[in-house]
C-alpha cells in the first residue's frame, strides 16, 4: 500500500467521528461493488459542494474497499496553512484553477492523473471544475475524465472505470459565506484588473477560513449541520463508454487531443449520471416554489406534487420525497430552509429572508447545464 494509504487508514476513524459530531446522519447508499471492480483503477467522479466532501468522500471511498486514494484538490486548498499539509499527506494533489483554461497545463494534468490510475491509484476528481457556489451543477469539463481514457488506452487488456458520486448536504457547512464565495468568484475573473483578483482572492481565502473555523468549533451531540447523503451508482467501465482503438487518432500531438471528441461525450454522460444520483430534499422543492414568487402555504402545497412528478420523470434522486405526502414535505422543506435562517413563516405564509440561500436551493431542482 501506498503512504497516503495508510495516512488515510489512521485518518478514517477520527474523521468519521469529527463528521458524526458535525452532522445529525451520514448516509451513504448505492449498490454493492464487485472485488474484481475494486482491484481496478477507478476514477470517483463526484459533485462537489464543499470542502467537507475531500473528508466525506476519502471516509467512505476507503469504506467501500477502494484502495491508494488521490483526490483532485483546488490549489487554494493545498496553499491553506496545515490544512493544505494534511490533505496532501491524504494523497491530495493540486489543481491550479487559474491555469486550466490553457491546453499546456490541462494536458500535463491529464497525463499526470493518467500516471497515477497506471500506477493503482484510484483517484477522487471533481470535473464540474470547482465548488458549485451557486447550488445547481455545472458543466463536466473533460480534461481529468479524460485521464482515465488516456490510461486505457495504454492497457486495453486492464479494465478501468468511472464511479459517479454525489454528496448532497442538508446543511452546507459554507452556507453562511455563500455572498462571500460568489462575490469572490466574480472579482477573481481572468478579465478583472489585478487588483481586484487579489481582492478576490482574500475575500475567498477569507471566506473558506471563516467557515472552517466555524465547522472545527461548531460540535454537539446530534450535530450542528443536519443530515449529509452520499450516493454513487454502478461502476461504469471505460470501454463500454468508449473504443478507446477506434476512438484514437493516431496522429494527433497529445493522447488528449487524440481523443477529445469522445471525451467531450464520456464528459457529459458522467454529468449525467452525478446529476440523477444528487439527492432532492424537501428545502430544494420548497426552494423552488419560492423562488417562483408562491410564499402561500396552500399554494405551495398544491404546486408540490406536479414538481416531484417532473423530477421523478427525470429520474432524479427523489428517495427522500416519495414517502412523504405534500403537506410533510412542505413541513420538512420549511424547517431545513428555517434552519439555515433562509425564511420566515408567518401565519400561513412562508418569506424568503435569504435569497441568495433560496436561490442555491432551488437550483438543485433545475436540469444541469
Amino acid at each position: 500500500m501506498k503512504p497516503y494509504h495508510d495516512t488515510v487508514i489512521r485518518t478514517a476513524p477520527p474523521a468519521d467521528r469529527f463528521t458524526r459530531r458535525r452532522f445529525s446522519s451520514v448516509c451513504r447508499e448505492g449498490p454493492p461493488l464487485p472485488p474484481e471492480v475494486l482491484g481496478c483503477p477507478t476514477m470517483i467522479v463526484s459533485s462537489h459542494r464543499s470542502h467537507m466532501d475531500y473528508i466525506l468522500l476519502g471516509i467512505h471511498c476507503s469504506g467501500l474497499g477502494y484502495r491508494n486514494l488521490r483526490f483532485a484538490a483546488g490549489d487554494n486548498l493545498t496553499r491553506m496553512p496545515w490544512l493544505g499539509a494534511k490533505l496532501t499527506a491524504l494523497g491530495a494533489f493540486p489543481v491550479c484553477r487559474e491555469r486550466v483554461a490553457g491546453a499546456r497545463y490541462v494536458l500535463g494534468l491529464c497525463e499526470q492523473v493518467a500516471t497515477m490510475l497506471e500506477d493503482g491509484d484510484n483517484v477522487v476528481a471533481f470535473p464540474e471544475g470547482g465548488r458549485s457556489y451557486g447550488g445547481g451543477m455545472l458543466r463536466m469539463k473533460s480534461g481529468l475524465v479524460a485521464a482515465s481514457i488516456v490510461a486505457q488506452c495504454r492497457s486495453p487488456h486492464r479494465p478501468h472505470y468511472y464511479l459517479p458520486f454525489a454528496v448532497s448536504y442538508e446543511v452546507l457547512p459554507e452556507v453562511a459565506h455563500l455572498g462571500w464565495l460568489q462575490t469572490a468568484k466574480r472579482l477573481r475573473a481572468d478579465a478583472r484588473p489585478w487588483v481586484m483578483q487579489a481582492a478576490g482572492s482574500a475575500l475567498w481565502y477569507g471566506a473558506d477560513l471563516s467557515a472552517l473555523a466555524r465547522l472545527l468549533l461548531r460540535s454537539r451531540p446530534g450535530g450542528a449541520y443536519g443530515s449529509v447523503y452520499l450516493d454513487y451508482g454502478e461502476p461504469l467501465a471505460v470501454g463500454s463508454l468508449v473504443d478507446v482503438r477506434e476512438a484514437h487518432a493516431p496522429d494527433a500531438r497529445s493522447a488528449l487531443v487524440a481523443h477529445k471528441a469522445e471525451t467531450r461525450r464520456v464528459a457529459q454522460e458522467i454529468g449525467r449520471h452525478v446529476a440523477r444520483l444528487y439527492r432532492i430534499l424537501p428545502m430544494h422543492v420548497v426552494a423552488h416554489e419560492l423562488r417562483g414568487g408562491r410564499t402561500s402555504r396552500g399554494d405551495i402545497a398544491a404546486s408540490i406534487p406536479a414538481q416531484v412528478d417532473a423530477l421523478e420523470a427525470q429520474g432524479r434522486n427523489c428517495r427522500n420525497l416519495r414517502a412523504l405526502s405534500a403537506a410533510e414535505l412542505l413541513e420538512q422543506g420549511t424547517a431545513q430552509l428555517s434552519r439555515l435562517n433562509a425564511v420566515a413563516v408567518r401565519a400561513g405564509d412562508v418569506r424568503p429572508v435569504r435569497a441568495e440561500v433560496i436561490d442555491y436551493c432551488a437550483r438543485a431542482v433545475d436540469p444541469p447545464t
